[in-house]
């Protein structure tokens, strides 16, 4: 019960910062509303605490602005222009770029289809094709919706091979190699357009059987052979006398290696000494995501009665299919919205790349996708910003890039933009709400902000940032980016709460 009436509280606020927002037009002419001047108490209070943090900031490379909706003006900004590392709060730009391509009610697809025109004869007398669009958030359970659609055909056999098409997005799929980057801040796993289980595998090694150790891999596809090498009995060791053995038992943390063969398999080597009667988690990355799907889906319907002729296959990245050729048999279809509140709310840096290689894709400009989007920012900014384009550079999708670069006051702007577009409700449940959810869940609490903050954070080593959306106790609702590099990030934090904060007791 109390978390219900806590949830209906939030939609409460949720729709009137809404309501709030689309009347900020005819706000303008009410009488009863402040006029500008009176900001002057929040902007005093603004410095004051700035005044506070000047030895923080004086090694800092920061950029600040706060604006407010209900009047269209800047009402307080430091440093507004200079653009400076943004980290997570990259995923902003992403995701407004997404709505912007395709809207807030677009669903992303993986396509099943066969060059059989004809399966009256319940036979697949052919090859059975997956086409991927970018849809990161399959699971098991999508496996066996693909084969419940075959089963409702009534199919019984294919014939042919299964088929992975995962050539919507482009090589590399390691975001380190596309974005350019001199660092690795963060592996991310491999990003395809045919993904399956964020493209990780959990590998659980078992001593407490007779004879070799067991091995389980999931999700499991034939596609990955795992290797166990030199689990030996452990060693022991003897007393300073001499007199004792197995005073204490010598293991070694298994070494796992990964490296994919001539037929595209990937091979995962486990090494070292392990104590019996014990077991080991632990995850490596899918090396070779299309082909793991096609031959996950080989298995799972091998298992549940589809006979399968032929072998699991992924599409040579040099190759297309016509399918407006073929027979389309189904698909499975995920709102987009489940991606991107998954990267702002909680800040998915898996989910957000592959929003990157999404938009380029869709875009379509150039088939190198890094090159695709930046041509597409670009584009979008000299359209809408155009005194701005020098204030950003993005080279991911997740802001894990240190060479990304953006200005506070581009931020606002494209906040601005956002507010007044038909996504807006759709982005603003994206975000993160101070003191109850996502990245924000435990910042802010029992604070005037507490409900009333709506943003993205970011956090590398040298950066802090954050940016999104306030209510104030009067209604007012004021747009807001605080972007802080420098090596005291904790500090940076402390300094962006208590900045939302006075906003909001404002």
């Amino acid at each position: 019960m109390k978390k219900t009436s806590f949830f209906n509280i939030f939609l409460v606020l949720f729709f009137v910062l809404l309501s709030k927002i689309s009347s900020q037009d005819n706000s303008q002419n009410n009488s009863n509303y402040k006029t500008f001047n009176d900001f002057s108490a929040l902007t005093s209070k603004l410095d004051s605490l700035i005044s506070v943090n000047r030895s923080i900031l004086k090694s800092t490379n920061y950029s600040i602005a706060v604006y407010s909706l209900n009047y269209n003006k800047m009402i307080y900004s430091l440093n507004p222009e200079n653009p400076v590392k943004p980290a997570s709060v990259t995923k902003l730009i992403t995701s407004f770029i997404t709505y912007s391509l395709v809207g807030d009610s677009f669903k992303i697809r993986t396509q099943f289809y066969t060059n059989d025109n004809n399966i009256e004869d319940k036979i697949i007398n052919g090859n059975f094709y997956i086409k991927g669009y970018g849809d990161c958030t399959q699971k098991l359970e999508d496996l066996d919706e693909i084969v419940r659609q075959l089963k409702s055909l009534g199919i019984r056999k294919i014939t042919g091979n299964i088929v992975a098409d995962g050539n919507f997005f482009d090589e590399p799929s390691n975001r380190f190699h596309y974005s350019g980057d001199q660092d690795e801040v963060e592996p991310t796993a491999p990003i395809t357009a045919l993904s399956l289980e964020n493209n990780r595998l959990k590998i659980l090694v078992n001593t407490r059987v007779v004879g070799e150790p067991k091995v389980q891999v999931i999700p499991y596809s034939p596609s990955v052979n795992v290797i166990v090498n030199n689990l030996g009995i452990p060693v022991t060791k003897k007393n300073k006398l001499n007199k004792r053995k197995n005073i204490r038992t010598q293991t070694t943390r298994p070494k796992v290696f990964s490296k994919i063969d001539d037929k595209g398999f990937q091979n995962v080597t486990i090494s070292g000494r392990l104590a019996s009667r014990t077991s080991l988690y632990f995850e490596e990355f899918n090396q070779n995501p299309v082909l793991f799907y096609a031959g996950a889906v080989y298995n799972r319907l091998v298992n549940n009665g589809i006979e399968v002729n032929g072998q699991f296959i992924k599409l040579p990245n040099n190759q297309s299919v016509d399918y407006s050729q073929m027979l389309f048999l189904g698909e499975i279809a995920k709102p987009i919205n489940l991606i991107i509140n998954e990267a702002n709310k909680n800040s998915n840096n898996y989910y957000a790349e592959n929003l990157f290689k999404f938009n380029a894709a869709i875009a379509g400009i150039n088939k190198n996708l890094a090159t695709s989007f930046k041509i597409l920012l670009d584009s979008i900014i000299n359209s809408n910003f155009p005194n701005r384009i020098n204030q950003i550079q993005i080279f991911d999708g997740s802001g894990l890039s240190r060479r990304n670069k953006i200005s506070a006051a581009l931020l606002i702007d494209i906040l601005k933009l956002i507010s007044t577009s038909k996504f807006f409700s759709s982005f603003l449940s994206s975000l993160a709400v101070a003191g109850r959810d996502g990245t924000l869940e435990k910042r802010m609490k029992g604070t005037p902000a507490e409900l009333n903050v709506f943003a993205k954070t970011g956090t590398h080593r040298d950066v802090s940032s954050l940016a999104g959306i306030i209510q104030n106790n009067d209604g007012d609702v004021f747009l807001f980016a605080f972007l802080f590099n420098g090596g005291s990030v904790g500090a940076y934090k402390i300094l962006e709460n208590h900045l939302c904060e006075i906003i909001a007791a404002n």
